[in-house]
C-alpha cells in the first residue's frame, strides 16, 4: 500500500518529480507532421516510441540491435556532421536535443525549425 502511494505521488504530473521530461503535446504535434523517415539520437528513441508511435525511430537505446558502425555514424550526426548520414538514409525530418546537431541544422537552408521547446527541437524540410 505504501509503495503504491509513493509511486502515485512521484508519477503525478507526468513524472516531473523524478526528473523525467516527456515530450510536450506541441513537440508531438510537430513530429506528427514530419515526413518519414525521421532522425533521432540514440538517447531519444525510447521517448519517440512512446509518444510518437506513428513514426519509426531511427535508433534507440538497444545497443545490441544495431551494427557498431551504424551507432558510430548516428553519434557523428549528433555531433553536427549529419549530411552524409541524412543523404544515405533519406532523412527528411529530425528530432534533436543535442546542441551541435541543432546548430548545424539551424544553418542548413534545406531545413527549417518547426518546433523548439523544453530542450527539444523538430526540423523539417
Amino acid at each position: 500500500m505504501c509503495g503504491s502511494i509513493i509511486v502515485a505521488v512521484n508519477w503525478g504530473g507526468g513524472g516531473q518529480r523524478l526528473g523525467w521530461m516527456p515530450l510536450s503535446h506541441e513537440a508531438v504535434a510537430a513530429i506528427e507532421t514530419c515526413p518519414s523517415p525521421i532522425y533521432n539520437s540514440f538517447d531519444d528513441g525510447g521517448y519517440l516510441m512512446w509518444f510518437a508511435r506513428e513514426h519509426r525511430v531511427f535508433v534507440d537505446g538497444r545497443v545490441e540491435a544495431y551494427p557498431l558502425d551504424f551507432l558510430r555514424r548516428a553519434r557523428t550526426a549528433d555531433e553536427g556532421d549529419y549530411k552524409q548520414l541524412f543523404a544515405d538514409y533519406r532523412i527528411r525530418c529530425a528530432v534533436v536535443r543535442t546542441q551541435p546537431l541543432y546548430d548545424a541544422l539551424r544553418h542548413d537552408p534545406a531545413m527549417h525549425l518547426a518546433f523548439a521547446g523544453n530542450g527539444w527541437a523538430v526540423f523539417a524540410p
